[in-house]
């Protein structure tokens, strides 16, 4: 699933993922089996990447902007739209201010902030 991965870094380089590698589940047997009880494992994996060419900041907003309104399961906030915190709010209405959010960002750590409630500087 990582395979072709492009990574961005604050200050904006690029890398893709070009290899990966699994090396097995990882961790002491009595967590291992705990996972495995409840469906889940740590698998130790290694990476290779390549450094690609730098993007400006408006490509990654239009990059993570195309994502959200693409895959809208990966990013909707369902506990949102069922109204669990408050009034139930319209799917559409937080995709909607999730990408406006990401384009009012003026840096990586704060897109990643405006997605993932992170509290990264810069």
């Amino acid at each position: 699933m990582r395979l072709g991965l492009e990574l961005v870094g604050p200050d904006l380089r690029c890398w893709r993922v070009t290899e990966v590698v699994d090396k097995g589940v990882v961790r002491p047997f009595w967590e291992r089996l705990f996972r495995w009880l409840v469906q889940q494992s740590v698998h130790l994996i290694d990476q290779q990447v390549e450094v690609i060419d730098p993007i400006t900041l408006d490509q990654v907003k239009d990059r993570v902007a195309a994502s959200i309104q693409a895959n809208p399961d990966d990013w909707r906030d369902d506990e949102a739209i069922a109204g669990e915190a408050g009034p139930p709010r319209e799917e559409q209405e937080l995709l909607d201010e999730m990408v406006a959010s990401v384009r009012a960002a003026a840096s990586v750590p704060q897109i990643i902030n405006a997605l993932f409630e992170e509290e990264l500087e810069g």
